[in-house]
């Protein structure tokens, strides 16, 4: 089996919500919480690769369920309302989804012009 395929084994939605879940055990009981966007990004980037577009925004989806379930935002809640937050959050996660989903397109793009 070759990388490739093991990739997209792993990167599926199920891992992602797996993953999601275990950010939310010890968001909750840590009494520092994992705000770094980084955790959240890896499963949205690696579904986004291999899955498309649509799911990315679904895994996007599942990544700010979890950051407000594991009590990271609000960060500030006197001044910003969960419901602004959550979709920043959001918006974070999607444009990833965006992004990633672009470079794969014009990378299969130039292998194809180079052919």
């Amino acid at each position: 089996m070759d990388l490739r395929m093991l990739l997209q084994r792993i990167f599926t939605l199920e891992i992602a919500a797996i993953w999601f879940m275990f950010l939310i055990v010890v968001n909750l009981s840590l009494e520092s919480k994992i705000s770094f966007i980084l955790p959240y990004a890896w499963p949205v980037i690696g579904v986004a690769w291999n899955k498309g577009i649509r799911q990315g925004f679904i895994v996007s989806a599942f990544g700010t369920l979890s950051a407000a379930a594991g009590s990271v935002i609000p960060t500030h809640p006197g001044i910003i309302s969960l419901t602004e937050e959550g979709l920043l959050v959001y918006v974070k996660l999607s444009s990833i989804a965006i992004g990633v989903t672009a470079g794969k397109y014009l990378a299969h793009r130039k292998m194809q012009q180079g052919r």
